[in-house]
């Protein structure tokens, strides 16, 4: 820091690009700075990483704004027009300013700013993640030490919620608001949908309409599919997403979707609520005797749920589709190859101990027997 000055330090703003002068190479903030993404220039000022949405607040978020005023805030400069000011006046300029957020390098925490008191949607979402607002800065505060919250996912999500605001406000608005109940009906008609964990939002294609659902503001709102780019919004693999926190649904029930917290088991089993209960199908079971002992061991002996034999499904008592998904989930196959197993052990025994041929084929015989028995009793229940 430049001792001679009353300030901690100055930008100079020239030519679209920020620089820092005044703090010394061997401090603690100069190592903090290029830490965070900060050149050395030729003149050995620290040139702004150009992809920061705010200069200020990146320099704050690095070094901490307590700091900053504490040694006498920051001089500003631009193309050679000195002007003094302190951090709060500099605030004041860009309080209504574009959106912006950025990641305090320190704690990974995102800051978000440039939302104006009308913003009310972008305002409950952020808060929907345990946002705190600063008034003295304009700005929120949102926990993200676990970097479960990608920058520019989170940016992308609190921009389509201002656009969708003005669109909304506008007279010649091609976006229209749902009631929940009104969602739930489209949604039930959705050709495909994908649900995004990190922000807890679903897309769903609805006809030539993109349906829009974030749980967290309760909005619910109708697009036209020409306005977005759907190779983005139903990839769940894309950029538009971080990596395993967005799956594509495959119910068209809304209060079930909302709920879902992980893809829906692919297995031989259909699942179906009925009533209080719910019907499992084992059309593709009778081939494989081995996973359907192992789900009867399941539901009966590790989740202590009744099932019995319901015409051509298994009907299980008193419990939920979401409730035996999760049971599907733990389910191994691996363990329970029984018969595989078994033929194995016969071939082994002849090759190895000299087990004769005929002796061999009885016991398969008998094996394919008892097998054929255990297949009659387990798909009756």
């Amino acid at each position: 820091m430049d001792e001679n000055s009353k300030f901690a330090f100055s930008l100079t703003t020239s030519k679209g690009n920020t620089y820092i002068g005044g703090i010394k190479e061997n401090s603690s903030w100069h190592k903090k700075l290029m830490d965070a993404g900060c050149t050395v220039t030729q003149k050995g000022d620290l040139k702004i990483p150009g992809d920061a949405q705010n200069p200020l607040l990146f320099v704050e978020s690095v070094l901490g704004k307590n700091q900053i005023e504490k040694y006498g805030g920051i001089e500003f400069k631009s193309t050679g027009k000195t002007t003094s000011q302190t951090v709060e006046k500099k605030e004041e300029q860009t309080k209504n300013n574009s959106l912006r957020v950025i990641t305090n390098q320190e704690t990974k925490d995102l800051i978000v700013s440039g939302l104006s008191k009308e913003d009310k949607e972008a305002h409950k979402y952020i808060k929907s993640f345990g946002g705190k607002f600063d008034n003295q800065s304009n700005s929120w505060t949102v926990p993200n030490a676990d970097e479960k919250l990608k920058q520019n996912v989170f940016y992308k999500e609190v921009k389509k919620l201002l656009e969708e605001n003005k669109a909304l406000n506008s007279d010649t608005s091609k976006i229209k608001k749902l009631s929940l109940d009104d969602a739930a009906k489209h949604f039930a008609n959705s050709t495909r949908a994908i649900k995004c964990l990190t922000t807890n939002t679903i897309n769903a294609e609805v006809g030539d309409k993109l349906l829009k659902i974030i749980p967290s503001t309760g909005a619910f709102t109708l697009s036209p599919l020409s306005d977005w780019n759907l190779d983005i919004v139903f990839n769940p693999n894309g950029d538009g997403y971080l990596k395993g926190k967005a799956f594509m649904l495959d119910t068209k029930d809304l209060t079930y979707a909302l709920n879902q917290t992980a893809p829906s088991i692919q297995t031989d089993f259909k699942i179906t609520q009925d009533g209080n209960d719910v019907l499992v199908s084992n059309e593709k079971l009778k081939e494989d005797k081995s996973l359907l002992r192992a789900f009867k061991t399941l539901i009966r002996d590790d989740a202590n749920l009744e099932m019995s034999w319901d015409k051509s499904a298994f009907r299980i008592k008193n419990s939920t589709s979401s409730t035996v998904e999760n049971l599907l989930s733990k389910l191994d196959e691996n363990n329970s190859l029984d018969l595989d197993s078994s033929i194995k052990t016969i071939l082994e025994e002849h090759k190895t101990n000299g087990l004769s041929l005929d002796d061999a084929t009885s016991s398969l015989k008998t094996l394919m027997q008892s097998e054929a028995a255990a297949t009659q009793t387990l798909t009756q229940g």
